[in-house]
């Protein structure tokens, strides 16, 4: 499917200074090991893992030790029973948002706009909510700076 939907946007990916090379997470409950599982599935090589693959998204592809650091300063502890995905989960977007990620062209830019989604996986359903919505403005360069919004800005 995902092969399909490339197809479907490449005429976009012409016009653009951008190529399809995208990573997307997988995520579902696996009825084999009882429990969510998540995936990675990369359309190219040069994200560390191998093009056209599912590889289990744990072990630290998703994180770099920069970013963890940075998390481990503001208090995240992936580790502690008190871990809350909604509002460590924001507190973890944020920082990848504040992060310029280096492109294959050298040029560095924000990956992380819109709005920030937490989905959670469990066995009988899958649900997803909106975190925070930014004031983006397609074509225009994100702005890094945290979200106003009252209800969302508690949270950190």
């Amino acid at each position: 499917m995902v092969r399909e939907v490339l197809d479907l946007t490449r005429p976009l990916f012409e016009r653009s200074p951008f190529t399809p090379d995208l990573e997307f997470l997988i995520a579902g409950w696996s009825a084999k090991n009882d429990r969510p599982e998540c995936y990675v599935l990369a359309t190219h090589n040069g994200a560390g893992l191998p093009a056209w693959e599912l590889v289990p998204a744990m072990d630290g592809w998703l994180t770099h030790e920069e970013l963890i650091q940075r998390l481990q300063a503001i208090g995240v502890n992936f580790d502690s029973p008190d871990f809350d995905p909604a509002r460590e989960g924001l507190k973890i977007a944020l920082e990848q948002r504040a992060r310029r990620w280096k492109m294959q062209t050298g040029q560095a830019i924000h990956c992380m706009g819109g709005f920030i989604q937490l989905t959670t996986v469990e066995k009988d359903r899958t649900s997803t909510r909106i975190l925070t919505h930014f004031a983006d403005q397609i074509g225009a360069l994100v702005d890094d700076s945290r979200p106003t919004e009252p209800a969302h800005a508690e949270a950190l």
